[in-house]
């Protein structure tokens, strides 16, 4: 993921000269550049945000099942298993917690 991030950082090199860190051919400031950003952040948006709502969707839709104790509880007692029946949503605030700490750091530095 830190290599992902890296291909949104530019290095100015004069005063209306910005360059891609990774790849010195590309302008930051070109058209193509602001579309590869563009398409990025979707990407990175959907790697720490996708995964746990869709994993959350997935649950919702056999929560009866699974506070039930039937065989979606057993389907997804690998994300249920750590909590109570009621409570089988915990584990998707936990992964995205966890899926967007990688994204975070590398654009904040």
């Amino acid at each position: 993921m830190r290599w992902v991030c890296r291909g949104f950082s530019c290095r100015q090199l004069d005063e209306n000269e910005e360059w891609l860190e990774v790849d010195f051919q590309i302008s930051c400031l070109s058209d193509s550049y602001l579309a590869f950003v563009s398409l990025g952040m979707i990407g990175v948006c959907v790697y720490p945000l996708g995964i746990p709502t869709l994993t959350l969707l997935q649950l919702w839709r056999n929560s009866k099942d699974i506070k039930r104790g039937g065989p979606a509880l057993e389907r997804y007692e690998f994300l249920v298993a750590d909590y109570t029946p009621e409570f089988y949503y915990w584990d998707c605030l936990e992964v995205r917690d966890r899926c967007s700490l990688p994204v975070q750091l590398p654009l904040n530095s």
